[in-house]
């Protein structure tokens, strides 16, 4: 069984860089039914990742080069001003309709006619999307999250950043890019 999983874990971890023979003579018809079935389950996995879109840093007009909608916007790694700008018109000086930092995760509704720029951003269609939201101990990092979709709605402690100057936060009555409303913003320095 040892000799199996070591087999299976070099197979999913490593991708194979040269054609080779491995010799299965040694494995049980239970254990390559075993090994088949995650092998197949794996590239499902891989094909299915493969085939979702995914827009990253750039400039797209929404409705032909990105499809209207609603989107995760992911940062990427340590950027400087992750962010998603969004104008009337491809000019730099035509209409801002909307400017915001992405810390780590956003949502957001594009629509079409407009301009999306997105900068060390990748948007992802939200219903696609990687998991964004609570993790194992109910609790969320930095980030914009749509209550009811990605959290549940109720009573949240917010704990601010130690090492931030500022830590806040803020409340809208609906997603960005749905002309939603700030309805409440605090800054807080404590645990709220």
């Amino acid at each position: 069984m040892r000799k199996l999983m070591a087999f299976v874990l070099c197979v999913l971890m490593f991708p194979i860089t040269a054609l080779g023979e491995v010799d299965l003579s040694e494995y049980t018809l239970d254990q390559l039914y075993s090994l088949r079935g995650a092998i197949d389950e794996r590239i499902a996995l891989l094909e299915e990742e493969q085939s979702l879109p995914v827009y990253e840093s750039g400039t797209y007009l929404v409705g032909e080069e990105i499809p209207a909608g609603i989107y995760l916007l992911q940062e990427k790694g340590y950027a400087l001003f992750p962010s998603v700008l969004v104008r009337a018109g491809i000019e730099e000086d035509s209409e801002l309709i909307s400017y915001d930092l992405v810390i780590h995760c956003a949502v957001i509704n594009l629509t079409a006619g407009r301009y999306v720029t997105f900068t060390d951003v990748t948007a992802y269609p939200f219903d696609s999307a990687p998991a964004c939201g609570l993790d194992a101990e109910n609790s969320a990092g930095e980030g914009g999250y749509w209550v009811g979709r990605q959290i549940p709605a109720g009573k949240y402690q917010i704990t601010p950043d130690e090492k931030s100057p500022l830590s806040s936060y803020s409340v809208y009555n609906d997603i960005l890019g749905m002309n939603a409303q700030l309805l409440k913003f605090e800054v807080v320095g404590h645990s709220t």
